[in-house]
Formats: structure tokens, C-alpha cells, sequence
């Protein structure tokens, strides 16, 4: 930036440059790789209530399979008293592992596609390579998803209340904004769980006019309640500035017939007999 002004987001300069270093080198791998910036999703004379991160238990599931699976690999790697066979069984747990997600959990399709590139990856490694090697290639490839499922977390997931609308954003270089008119909101609940009451996370559950199928249900939401307050706030807000439209003027079609008034040229009544 010698310049002083960023190209691509003009509200980015040398005094509010990102200090987190990962955010700045992420920054300047250029526009594929950038985190959306307020600058990017807002419209004019629009502010943000409420931005948040979806809670970190979602990364709950992948650190455990990240660390089962390592655990698979060093075993395949370091005892040679295994039979190969009973190596590769081993190893097609992370295969497996993989392909319960594909069929259980409802990411979206960049997720998806990075979860069935590290599975062709795998099965390749196990077809061509000694179990040691494929071990290798298992663990590392497990570490790089669990990485970018820890970037995609921090840096690109974010569920954001606006004056105006409610934003989902996701993806990594594959980036997906989704956004709604915050007056279609009809109803709103939360429902949190035990666990989630423990760790403070819950799912918002929200009935629009036309029934938005990425807005129905949010899942992971950090602080529930909040989130729950400041869209109703944001709708209180709306109903009460609302401008009060006057009653429209009866149309003159349907307005009763009037006697025409009287002539003055006109001969009165004769004299009465």
C-alpha cells in the first residue's frame, strides 16, 4: 500500500490496517481471500446491532475427528508389527469418517468440496502408497481441513443484525453472503439446549413472509437472547417509524349522484288552482 489507501476497500489505510497478523496476511493475498469488511456488506445509512462469530463448539466435531485420526496415523506409522491389512483397515476409518459427514451434516458446498477433496486424497493415498506413506498423507490432510475449518471460523463466519437486514456470511475463498430485509420477519424464537445453556450458544429459529429457507433456522448463534433482542429491537424501531399514510381520497366513480341546482332562468311553478 504505498500509496496509503487500500485499492480494493477504500476505508482500509496505515491507522486501521489490521493488527491481527494472520487477518493482515490474509489481507494481502488480495480480494479472493479477504474477509468481508462493513465497507463491503453495508448500504448507506446502514448500522450494525449485532456481529458475531457462530460460537467455537462448532469446532467441536473436527478437532475430535482431527485428533482420532492423527491418533490412527502415528499407530499406522509407528508400529511395523501391524499387517498391511490391518493398516489399511485402520486407515479407512478417517475415509469413513469423512463420508458420515457428507451424509450427515448440512454444510454448504464449499465445505463440501474441500471434504470430498481430502477424501479422493486418501483413498488415492491408500491405493498407490505403503500404509506409512498413506498415514503421512492422512494426517496431513486432516490438519489442513482442521486449519481451514478453524480460519473459515474465526475470519469469514459471521451472523450479523443490521437496521435494515439480517446477514449470514460464509466460505473461505469461495465466500457466500446471505442476506434478508429485516421488515419480512414475522416470528422469532430461540431454542437452547442444556449444553448450550452451559456454554452459552443456541439456535434462532425465525418465520418470514415468504419463508426463506437460509433463514429459518441459524444454528450455533453465540448469546442467543441477544441476538433475539436486538432483532426485535431493530423491528420495534421499524414499526414505530413508520409514517402514517393518510386515508386515500374517495374516488369521484363511486360518489352518490347529486341533483343538478336550479336554473334561475328557469319558469317557476304555475298559480295554484
Amino acid at each position: 500500500m504505498a500509496s496509503g489507501i487500500d485499492p480494493i476497500d477504500p476505508d482500509i489505510t496505515p491507522t486501521n490496517y489490521p493488527r491481527d497478523r494472520l487477518l493482515r496476511a490474509l489481507w494481502q493475498l488480495g480480494p479472493i481471500a479477504r474477509p468481508m469488511t462493513e465497507h463491503n456488506l453495508l448500504a448507506p445509512n446502514e448500522e450494525i446491532r449485532y456481529r458475531k462469530n457462530r460460537h467455537w463448539f462448532v469446532l467441536f466435531f473436527p478437532v475430535l475427528q482431527t485428533v482420532v485420526v492423527v491418533g490412527i496415523a502415528l499407530t499406522v506409522f509407528v508400529d511395523f508389527t501391524l499387517w498391511t491389512n490391518t493398516a489399511i483397515a485402520l486407515l479407512a476409518i478417517p475415509a469413513l469418517i469423512l463420508v458420515a459427514d457428507l451424509i450427515l451434516t448440512s454444510e454448504h458446498r464449499p465445505s463440501k468440496q474441500r471434504t470430498i477433496t481430502v477424501l479422493v486424497l486418501i483413498v488415492v493415498a491408500m491405493v498407490f502408497l505403503t500404509p506409512r506413506g498413506a498415514a503421512i498423507v492422512v494426517a496431513v490432510a486432516f490438519g489442513l481441513r482442521m486449519f481451514t475449518s478453524w480460519l473459515r471460523w474465526r475470519y469469514y463466519v459471521q451472523v450479523i443484525v443490521t437496521t435494515r437486514r439480517l446477514i449470514m456470511t460464509d466460505g473461505l475463498a469461495t465466500q457466500i453472503i446471505s442476506t434478508m430485509l429485516i421488515d419480512k420477519v414475522t416470528d422469532t424464537s430461540i431454542f437452547v439446549s442444556p449444553l448450550g445453556e452451559l456454554l452459552g450458544y443456541g439456535d434462532f429459529l425465525v418465520e418470514t413472509a415468504g419463508q426463506d429457507q437460509a433463514f429459518s433456522r441459524i444454528h450455533n448463534v453465540q448469546f442467543p437472547g441477544v441476538f433475539n433482542n436486538s432483532v426485535l429491537q431493530v423491528l420495534s424501531e421499524h414499526s414505530i417509524g413508520l409514517p402514517r399514510v393518510p386515508p386515500p381520497a374517495p374516488d369521484p366513480a363511486f360518489r352518490r349522484p347529486q341533483p343538478p341546482p336550479p336554473d334561475p332562468a328557469a319558469p317557476g311553478p304555475g298559480p295554484a288552482v
